[in-house]
């Protein structure tokens, strides 16, 4: 299972951060601990097929039901992480990880 983490993501169009939800998609690698994450937003998601939606439950420590955009992804070190939310469950991890394997042809 992929674990939700408070993170701070940078935007696309400017330097600015945000502190926001993201999915922790590997562990810290190499010299500078960097991470792979995926955006994840309350807003209403585009209908791609590279998007996963996930209702808010105890378990994944989301304050709303969000969308999981695996096609916006971001290399971060480990310092930008701030906390962990929860877990993704087991079935909404599975369609990650296939939804992955589309997305990067695999």
């Amino acid at each position: 299972m992929y674990k939700l983490v408070l993170t701070e993501f940078p935007f696309t169009e400017a330097s600015k951060k945000k502190k926001r939800p993201g999915l922790l998609l590997s562990e810290a690698y190499g010299k500078y601990k960097i991470m792979l994450i995926a955006y994840i937003t309350s807003q209403r998601g585009e209908g791609l097929e590279s998007e996963v939606r996930v209702g808010k439950t105890d378990e994944n420590g989301l304050g709303k039901n969000s969308v999981i955009k695996l096609h916006k992804l971001t290399n971060l070190p480990q310092s930008a992480i701030k906390g962990e939310l929860g877990v993704l469950s087991a079935e909404k991890s599975i369609e990650v990880q296939n939804k992955l394997k589309k997305l990067l042809q695999l």
